[in-house]
């Protein structure tokens, strides 16, 4: 299982292609070599997040909506059958909040992607089920039954 937390750890002095391989540790272990099958999980991470242009970047100095998708990316380079979330669309302005639920649209393809949030409304456009939190129980609604809500 590949995990994003929403407020994201320091990545100092980590550039954005070293933050992403770093998803690859399962594979490559201890020693690093990266094999053919790592660099292509690894590009393609950068492709689905479009962040190739951050590559040599510090992750610490990016933008907050560029942090989460490099984030993400180190998540997708894992190639995790889980993806787990938490308020992934957090501070991030408009435009970007769009690219990530494009983005998370795209991931309900080939993985099992669970994610919180508060924002009912995103919930409603990207989930197949959705679990509430009603008074400390957990509860599995319809779509069409929370109209009524």
């Amino acid at each position: 299982m590949a995990y994003l937390p929403q407020h994201l750890p320091a990545a100092t002095a980590l550039t954005a292609a070293e933050l992403i391989n770093m998803g690859r540790y399962a594979w490559s272990g201890l020693l690093g070599r990266s094999s053919k099958a790592d660099k292509q999980a690894v590009a393609e991470a950068f492709a689905r997040t479009h962040t190739e242009k951050f590559a040599d970047q510090i992750v610490d100095t990016l933008s907050g909506g560029e942090r989460s998708r490099i984030w993400l990316a180190m998540c997708l380079a894992q190639q995790s059958r889980f993806l787990l979330l938490d308020e992934p669309l957090t501070s991030l302005d408009v435009v970007v909040a769009e690219e990530m639920k494009q983005l998370l649209r795209s991931l309900k393809q080939d993985r099992i992607t669970i994610f919180s949030t508060h924002i009912m409304d995103l919930a409603l456009d990207l989930c197949d089920e959705i679990v509430l939190l009603n008074h400390g129980e957990l509860e599995v609604v319809e779509k069409t039954d929370l109209d009524s809500r």
